[in-house]
C-alpha cells in the first residue's frame, strides 16, 4: 500500500493563493497518475467550492472535514471524487462551516490533534499524495495540518504584507519542531503566486527571499487564466494546461 507524501500548503496572510496552489499543484499530480487527496481545513471551505462542491449540500452533512477529529469515522467515505476534472484518482475531503467549531474545541479537547494526525496516518496508507488546504491564521487548525504534516509549502506574493506572513509560518513550523509536536516537519520552499515582473515591489521582495536562501519552488506569474474555471470545478493545471502558470505549477509539483 502507499504512504503518502503530507504537504501543508500553508500562510499566515491571506489572499496569496493558497487555496488555488493546492488544488493546481494536486491536480497536477493527479494527472500524473499519482493518488492524491486534498483536505479542506479551512472553515471558509474555498476549496470545497473551487472543486465545484456545495458545503451545503447533504451529501457532506455527516462525511466531511470535521469528522477527521473523530476515532469513530468511515475515513474512506468523507472522500469524495472531485468529478469536474475528471480524474479518478483526485480526492477532497470537503469542508464546512462547522469546522470553526472544531477548531474552538481543539484548545479545550485534550488529544484532538493527535486524533486528527492518526486519521491523517490512516488515509496515508490509500495515497500517494495528501495536500491540506490551511487556514490563512495561527489557530488550532493550522496546528493540526503542521502536526500531521511532512512538509510544509508556503504561496507567498512577492509583497510586503505577505512576506510578513512568510516569517510568521516559518515561526510556527520551527515551533512545531522544537516543542516536539512535529520533529520532523520540513519547510520544503516557496511558491511565489501572482507575480509580476515589470512590478518594482515584486522584484525587490522576490530578490529579498532568495537573498535569505529560502528555496523558491517556483514562480507563478498573474494570470487571470489560473482562476478563470475555478468555479467549474477546475484548477488551470486542468483548464489550461499549456499556460505559463500551469506549467509553473507542473514544475513544481515535480519537486515534490
Amino acid at each position: 500500500m502507499p504512504n503518502a507524501t503530507r504537504i501543508a500548503i500553508a500562510n499566515q496572510k491571506g489572499g496569496v493563493g493558497k487555496t488555488t496552489s493546492c488544488f493546481a499543484l494536486a491536480a497536477a499530480k493527479a494527472k500524473s497518475g499519482a493518488m492524491t487527496l486534498m483536505i479542506d481545513l479551512d472553515p471558509q471551505y474555498s476549496l470545497t467550492e473551487s472543486c465545484g462542491m456545495m458545503p451545503d449540500d447533504a451529501a457532506f452533512t455527516s462525511k466531511n472535514t470535521c469528522n477527521l477529529f473523530s476515532k469513530k469515522t468511515d475515513l474512506l467515505k468523507c472522500c469524495f471524487n472531485v468529478k469536474a476534472v475528471k480524474l479518478n484518482n483526485l480526492f477532497i475531503v470537503p469542508a464546512t462551516q462547522d469546522l470553526a467549531m472544531i477548531n474552538k474545541k481543539i484548545f479545550t479537547k485534550a488529544g484532538i490533534v493527535n486524533t486528527f494526525k492518526s486519521n491523517i496516518d490512516t488515509l496515508s496508507r490509500f495515497f500517494d499524495y495528501i495536500f491540506i488546504d490551511c487556514p490563512p491564521q495561527l489557530d488550532g487548525l493550522l496546528t493540526s495540518a503542521l502536526a500531521a504534516a511532512d512538509k510544509v509549502v508556503v504561496p507567498v506574493k512577492a509583497e510586503r504584507l505577505s512576506y510578513k506572513g512568510l516569517k510568521l509560518i516559518t515561526g510556527s513550523i520551527n515551533e512545531a519542531k522544537i516543542t516536539g509536536l512535529n520533529p520532523t516537519l520540513e519547510l520544503t520552499g516557496l511558491v511565489i503566486t501572482m507575480y509580476r515582473q515589470q512590478t518594482r515591489e515584486h522584484n525587490e521582495y522576490l530578490q529579498k527571499m532568495e537573498q535569505e536562501e529560502n528555496n523558491i519552488l517556483g514562480i507563478v506569474p498573474l494570470a487571470t487564466i489560473v482562476t478563470k474555471e475555478l468555479d467549474k470545478g477546475k484548477p488551470c493545471t486542468v483548464a489550461h494546461p499549456t499556460s505559463n502558470a500551469s506549467k509553473a505549477y507542473f514544475e513544481i509539483a515535480n519537486k515534490l
